[in-house]
């Protein structure tokens, strides 16, 4: 199967194409439908790490929490050296992250911890507690 390298450029080497299972985890998790449900998720997420911890979860966390979680996912190449494996992880989860902060269920800054959630979950939870306020007092 031929890949475009547009669709998978957190991947290292042009000559071999990445492990399939990746590609499907990075293509489900930044498809419309992906990025709505798993951006949804990592917010929910961040705002319980937040509520429970005063900080946000690091990458990590959250992807072990709401995946796609490299761990799970077929083994990279052994050819791969351990600074490209950590490398391409780091790239596979940051592009899947800047797609759901790209829809505005997420954001974070520089700092460890920063993760923090998006514009849009922010909108939908004041719905949300706005809705269930007025219902509560019909």
């Amino acid at each position: 199967m031929t890949m475009e390298p547009a669709k998978w450029h957190w991947w290292h080497d042009a000559e071999e194409n990445p492990p399939e299972d990746w590609v499907h985890a990075f293509d489900e998790a930044t498809s419309d439908i992906g990025t709505a449900v798993r951006g949804l998720e990592a917010a929910i997420y961040i705002a319980r790490t937040r509520k429970r911890t005063g900080k946000g979860p690091t990458f990590s966390e959250l992807f072990r929490a709401v995946g796609p979680d490299p761990r799970n996912l077929e083994p990279l190449p052994r050819t791969i050296s351990s600074v490209e494996r950590n490398r391409v992880v780091g790239q596979f989860r940051m592009l899947i992250a800047h797609a759901w902060g790209r829809a505005g269920w997420i954001a974070w800054g520089i700092e460890t911890h920063s993760l923090r959630v998006g514009p849009r979950f922010r909108a939908a939870a004041r719905r949300h507690r706005t809705t269930k306020t007025s219902i509560e007092h019909m």
